[in-house]
């Protein structure tokens, strides 16, 4: 979190690490190995690289525009989908059985929240959860 409160650096570590995280297994990607097995070492390799800690991220809409570039990227390479093949986003989630960065977070902040509200209620993830200020407009 930066002084501003925005997330950019966390989002640039990230998706940094997701990029190396990919491209350590380059050559997984171009051989011919069945779709069907580079998806999960996908998910399991890049993806929880690039989203770890994502329940607790607040996310502009150019924020996550910038991981579902990624992802995309990432998609398109498994399927040696190229840009001159006019193939849209949805066809490729179609294709890998994958779903949008956007609905694996939102998915992900339930499971958390979830978690939270079963909390012993001395936790802290729980107090703040429930907390409210004592100035302001909702004081």
């Amino acid at each position: 979190l930066a002084a501003d409160g925005t997330i950019d650096r966390e989002l640039d570590l990230r998706i940094g690490k997701g990029f190396g995280a990919f491209n350590c297994l380059g050559k997984a990607w171009c051989r011919k190995i069945l779709t069907r097995t580079k998806i999960p070492i996908y998910q399991a390799a890049v993806l929880t690289v690039l989203l770890y800690g994502c329940e607790t991220w607040t996310l502009t809409k150019k924020q996550m525009h910038r991981l579902e570039v990624f992802h995309q990227r990432c998609l398109r390479r498994i399927l040696r989908v190229r840009y001159y093949n006019h193939v849209t986003d949805e066809e490729v989630l179609s294709r890998t059985g994958l779903c949008s960065v956007e609905t694996i977070i939102s998915s992900t902040r339930l499971r958390w929240f979830g978690h939270v509200v079963r909390m012993e209620p001395e936790r802290t993830p729980l107090e703040l959860l429930h907390w409210t200020p004592h100035y302001g407009k909702r004081g």
